[in-house]
């Protein structure tokens, strides 16, 4: 496939910049396409939570994800102030460290536009974790483009230095396709492109353009500027709400491109977002890997010595945590057994050995041994505990091998349903419960119904804990 000359590596999602960005995920990497673009980056204002639904996207419609940021920059995080800056990761370890500065930022939020709360990083955070990033200078809010809105020419100076000495070679001047221009003058994006591609002249650091994306196509401006009345709880009629002005902020052509800047700058601003792009590491690293637990530390543990023996006669052939856990239940079997006919302690092992194949087919021993280690501290601490019981109530829902769903108490001999494991069984038999206690049923405000046993407690507003049985109209349950 013959690619456009042209990448946008500036761009946001409803998903991730909501009342802002308009852009669908799946839809904007389709236009992405249909424009021949190879690559698209996506970022957000100050988070990074649509970054696996547009690699799932990518992987889709064979666009290049390149997983960035919006971030928000505080010079000096004494002061509520903050401007924008772009950051696109080069490789994992880029993409860890933009991690590690999101991180970083949600420690020093402050209460910004209309109250939000505004993550932000520092000079020392991009000084300590700017490797493998590159760095775009951002829109009219970006550090740079505020210096020189204020006329604060050399503060914009002063600044780019000090981003050059932490990015060298990965940073960029940022200059975009669109003549935004605020009523008050101040902002005027011509004049700032300007000068920022006056400034790349003068320090030898190139300039690139971006979209900066919040919609998809012209026609949609008018309906992100409904987006934006509502954001400031202001209707549209109100000239003083924030608006843009221009229909330019969606995703462009390379052709649409050389039309706004002429073909020389525009050339020289779309190569080096190709460039750039070309150097980003496709993001396998955003791959789902399946359940990522922490390793219970078994060696810490007062009977490792003990457990150890064990496993090196039994199975050794075990990762440490699935020996562990089958060490901790032969113990506590032992225990809970005693008493029992040889029938029961047969039949309660066989069930004890299901669950615990169950548990490593899935990896989730080590989970079981913290939870139970957490159970065990707050115990001794007399904290209270829950009874930890697993169970069915009507209704909860089975999902059948043709992808159907179906309330447990419905489903029949002779059904098919996906089982824990993912294989298709046919049901052979079904159960209930023969429990002594008597069933009631209580019914919600807002429509449940929930059965349970008369002694099940549940806790209050008015009255803390109350058995099922002693609820009434007037008590105001916290939590079902």
């Amino acid at each position: 496939m013959t690619f456009a000359p042209f990448v946008s590596l500036h761009n946001h999602s409803e998903q991730g910049s909501p009342l802002d960005g308009m852009n669908d995920i799946n839809a904007l990497f389709k236009r992405a396409k249909e424009i021949e673009h190879s690559s698209i980056a996506i970022t957000e204002h100050g988070t990074l939570v649509s970054h696996y639904d547009a690699y799932k996207a990518s992987q889709n419609t064979g666009v290049k994800l390149i997983p960035g940021i919006e971030a928000y920059f505080a010079p000096d995080l004494k002061e509520k102030k903050s401007s924008h800056m772009v950051l696109i990761p080069k490789n994992e370890n880029g993409y860890k460290n933009i991690l590690r500065l999101n991180y970083e930022s949600y420690k020093n939020q402050a209460s910004g536009y209309m109250g939000k709360m505004t993550p932000r990083i520092s000079w020392d955070d991009i000084s300590n974790f700017g490797e493998d990033i590159f760095c775009l200078t951002a829109c009219s809010n970006g550090l740079l483009s505020k210096d020189l809105i204020a006329g604060a020419d050399a503060k914009a100076e002063e600044n780019i230095t000090k981003l050059h000495a932490i990015f060298g070679d990965r940073l960029f001047l940022e200059i975009q396709p669109h003549a935004l221009k605020t009523d008050d003058g101040k902002v005027d994006q011509n004049k700032l492109n300007d000068k920022l591609i006056g400034l790349s002249k003068k320090y030898r650091i190139p300039f690139v353009a971006t979209c900066d994306a919040h919609y998809l196509d012209r026609e949609h401006a008018k309906y992100h500027d409904m987006l934006l009345a509502v954001k400031d709880k202001k209707p549209l009629s109100d000239p003083n709400r924030f608006k843009y002005g221009v229909q330019e902020m969606y995703l462009k052509t390379s052709d649409e491109i050389t039309d706004f800047f002429g073909e020389k700058i525009a050339n020289i601003a779309m190569s080096n977002a190709v460039k750039i792009a070309s150097l980003c590491e496709e993001p396998h690293y955003l791959k789902s890997r399946g359940a990522i637990l922490p390793q219970f530390p078994v060696k810490n543990q007062a009977d490792y010595q003990n457990f150890k023996t064990w496993w090196e006669l039994n199975c050794s052939e075990l990762p440490i945590d699935k020996a562990y856990l089958r060490y901790r239940c032969i113990k506590g079997f032992k225990i809970f057994s005693e008493g029992f006919s040889y029938e029961k302690q047969l039949e309660y092992w066989n069930r004890t050995k299901y669950e615990l194949s169950v548990l490593e087919m899935h990896n989730f021993s080590s989970y079981m041994l913290i939870v139970a280690d957490y159970v065990s501290w707050a115990r001794d601490q007399s904290i209270g505990t829950g009874p930890g019981r697993g169970c069915f109530v009507p209704d909860s829902m089975v999902k059948l091998s043709d992808g159907s769903m179906k309330p447990i108490q419905e489903i029949s001999v002779g059904d098919e349903v996906i089982s824990h494991d993912g294989t298709n069984n046919i049901v052979t038999d079904t159960l209930s419960y023969d429990i002594s206690e008597e069933i009631i049923e209580l019914e919600f405000e807002d429509g449940r119904l929930i059965s349970c046993t008369q002694d099940h407690e549940f806790f209050t507003s008015n009255r803390g804990w109350v058995k099922a049985i002693d609820l009434d109209e007037n008590d105001d349950v916290v939590e079902v």
